[in-house]
């Protein structure tokens, strides 16, 4: 099964890939679409801080970038695959059950955190099929976003703060400890697509109930991470660290289990992170 094939049944995206950008931000969304095949089965959507007293120009930028569609959301839009969407001016902006719901701006409130408002309900409504971008801004807007996206299983991707005009944004979300990939913004198109295609493939084995794992290396991870961190991960959900191993397989290139084990038997820091993402929303993974 290829996304491409599944997602034309009905027009929806499996996964949705929030992008989230503030000052310096349009010259990294733009490195990062232009990398971007057209038809990939995605659906991304772009928030940016935007000044209230200009009319943003982002979907005329953009559409010169890129062949994907670009588009302003309106209220109550349905998402679909192989589309841009663009958060309007002065609005902040959420996605339930696949379409989007606009409310004007608070202005009482003073700071406003739109990146963080809509990868909340990105985590919430797509679950791990929810991929969370932060690339070049100031300020922290971003950070719990990608800690929601995370706990829900989704992926995540820092601009690398070497790249950015302003790398603010890009270092808080990396020192939550929930990002997985730091890149350039012109190589993450690459490892979006490969998490996709490769955990949606997983995620059907898992329906089937023929988990496409290997049984006796993911044995040998769980006693490892036993025997290191005197924590038995095996009474957690086998999907849920399916998934979570499939996510570290993406995030360091490697194509089998294998090869991670190799990894984790000669890198603690490797070791570290898989125990501690295994950790994330213990509460909402342990069996019943």
């Amino acid at each position: 099964m290829t996304i491409e094939k599944e997602e034309v049944k009905n027009g929806s995206p499996l996964y949705v890939v929030g992008i989230g950008a503030s000052a310096g931000g349009l010259e990294a969304i733009e490195a990062f679409f232009e990398h971007m095949p057209q038809k990939t089965g995605l659906a991304f959507v772009v928030v940016q801080h935007l000044s209230p007293d200009h009319k943003s120009l982002m979907d005329e930028l953009l559409s010169r970038k890129t062949s994907i569609p670009v588009s302003i959301v309106k209220q109550d839009t349905k998402i679909t695959a192989n589309h841009i969407y663009l958060l309007p001016t002065n609005q902040e902006m959420i996605i339930s059950n696949g379409h989007f719901f606009l409310s004007e701006r608070d202005k009482s409130i003073g700071i406003s955190y739109p990146i963080n408002t809509f990868f909340k309900s990105l985590a919430s409504d797509f679950q791990h099929r929810s991929i969370g971008v932060v690339l070049s801004g100031s300020g922290a807007d971003g950070t719990k976003g990608i800690e929601a996206i995370h706990d829900a299983g989704g992926f995540s991707i820092a601009q690398e703060p070497d790249s950015c005009s302003f790398p603010d944004m890009p270092r808080s979300a990396i020192s939550s400890r929930c990002i997985d990939l730091i890149l350039p913004p012109n190589r993450m198109a690459d490892s979006i697509i490969r998490y996709s295609q490769t955990t949606e493939r997983v995620s059907h084995h898992l329906q089937l109930g023929a988990p496409e794992v290997d049984e006796g290396r993911f044995g040998e991870v769980i006693l490892l991470l036993r025997n290191r961190f005197d924590l038995d991960f095996s009474q957690y959900k086998p999907s849920t660290i399916t998934r979570r191993l499939d996510r570290r397989l993406v995030a360091k290139k490697l194509e089998s289990l294998q090869e991670y084990l190799n990894v984790l038997l000669t890198d603690e820091e490797e070791l570290q992170a898989l125990y501690f993402d295994l950790l994330i929303g213990v509460t909402n993974f342990f069996r019943d």
